[in-house]
């Protein structure tokens, strides 16, 4: 238990006064919420004997304070989505790589396990398999003990390796049959385990996340976009006051007409809108059958800005500025927080039913999303059907019609998404 202890403690003192750039990492973040939830019961399991009570106390008291199992299976489905979306294989994932950065961090044989369990219900046999092969080399490397005592063992990893082969190759039960007669737990049963497999084939109990070829193409850091004949300029024409104050614009597509202003934000306004941090709640989106529900598809915080907020008079007058719309009826502004493996898939900003409101607002012709930070890595906002993403900026402003000019039909071609985070958050 002290070497377990050891390892925990060694890099969260290594990582105190920069705490929040620590846990913006997605190899330091993923295992420690992955070891408060899954690893404390077996330590407390093993604590339960007389020498250990003093510690079960201190455990029980902390108990309030641990990961749900929600917040567990969130960050091992964020360690996914990084993965699916920038092309990270196994081994460079388990070993700090990922789309092309080399991390201080890489993950233990529980964390590879738990990334494996999570293939497994999806589904992907394959995947779960080199995940498997990677925790059984991890296992070898370290301490048998400490595997014990969190409760891994070697029994259990084969056999998930051995219902993996199974499932999705009916030609390697000779194979899994022979890593069974490796184990004498295993041996005597092995042909049990086998019959049992076959006579009945896993059927996935969870649905996997979907990410589009475009999705992924436009979001990965090899992505390399046309060239264009666009401009960058200062905007004075939108509005009397950019006469005497224009604003920088940079032009990213012209049809549809989206464009970028920057250093809009200054740090002040930033730093107020990010006092309501602490009230970040997952977001919900619109659907056809239940207007506002929880979704897999966006995986961002979000809080709605209190109507009363000074600040958003003087937002909705630079709205108006940038756009040349009017803005003084805007009422809802939506702060959002994008963690490590946070997303939003592609999508529209139109509407398109029949939502109380829309009868008396109508849909809505225009987005403005104003950036709070600067992402390490990742994080950006991309126009899937454009091949177009565009890099989140501190102070930053991006602008785009979703319905087209004069007949106001949907601009399909505005469709859009959120690059997950991998490094950092964004806001």
């Amino acid at each position: 238990v002290n070497r377990i202890v050891k390892e925990i403690r060694e890099p969260l003192q290594s990582a105190k006064g920069n705490e929040e750039e620590y846990l913006s990492n997605p190899l330091n973040s993923f295992p420690l919420i992955r070891h408060l939830f899954e690893d404390w019961r077996f330590i407390k399991d093993f604590l339960a004997k007389p020498v250990g009570e003093e510690q079960i106390k201190y455990l029980k008291l902390q108990l309030t304070e641990l990961p749900w199992q929600v917040n567990a299976k969130d960050a091992t489905e964020a360690i996914y989505r990084i993965a699916k979306t920038y092309d990270v294989s196994p081994y460079d994932m388990a070993n700090g790589q990922i789309d092309g950065i080399q991390f201080n961090s890489s993950l233990t044989a529980w964390d590879c396990f738990a990334i494996a369990k999570l293939h497994f219900q999806f589904g992907e046999y394959r995947a779960a398999n080199k995940w498997i092969n990677i925790t059984l080399k991890r296992m070898l490397d370290d301490y048998e003990e400490e595997h014990e005592v969190l409760g891994l063992t070697f029994d259990e990893v084969i056999l998930m390796k051995c219902r993996c082969l199974v499932d999705y190759s009916p030609g390697e039960l000779d194979k899994a049959r022979d890593l069974l007669l490796t184990l004498p737990e295993l041996a005597e049963d092995a042909n049990n385990y086998l019959d049992l497999y076959t006579a009945h084939p896993y059927k996935p109990d969870a649905e996997a996340p979907e990410f589009s070829e475009d999705f992924r193409d436009v979001c990965s850091s090899s992505h390399i976009p046309e060239p264009t004949r666009l401009h960058c300029r200062y905007n004075s024409s939108t509005s009397p006051f950019l006469k005497i104050a224009p604003l920088k614009m940079e032009e990213i597509s012209l049809d549809p007409y989206i464009v970028v202003y920057h250093n809009v934000l200054p740090d002040r306004e930033i730093k107020e809108i990010l006092r309501f941090e602490s009230e970040l709640e997952p977001t919900t989106v619109a659907n056809y059958n239940n207007p506002l529900m929880k979704s897999k598809y966006r995986t961002a915080l979000g809080f709605w800005l209190p109507r009363e907020l000074r600040l958003l008079d003087q937002l909705r007058e630079r709205i108006g500025d940038i756009t040349g719309l009017e803005a003084k009826t805007l009422t809802s502004f939506q702060l959002l927080k994008y963690g490590f493996g946070a997303h939003y898939s592609p999508h529209y900003d139109f509407l398109n039913m029949s939502l109380e409101r829309m009868k008396t607002d109508g849909d809505r012709i225009a987005t403005v999303l104003f950036y709070l930070n600067d992402p390490p890595h990742g994080g950006a906002t991309a126009f899937n059907a454009l091949d177009i993403k565009v890099a989140p900026e501190r102070g930053m402003a991006l602008f785009w019609y979703n319905l087209q000019g004069e007949t106001l039909d949907f601009d399909e071609l505005t469709s859009h998404c959120a690059c997950p985070v991998i490094h950092g958050t964004k806001l």
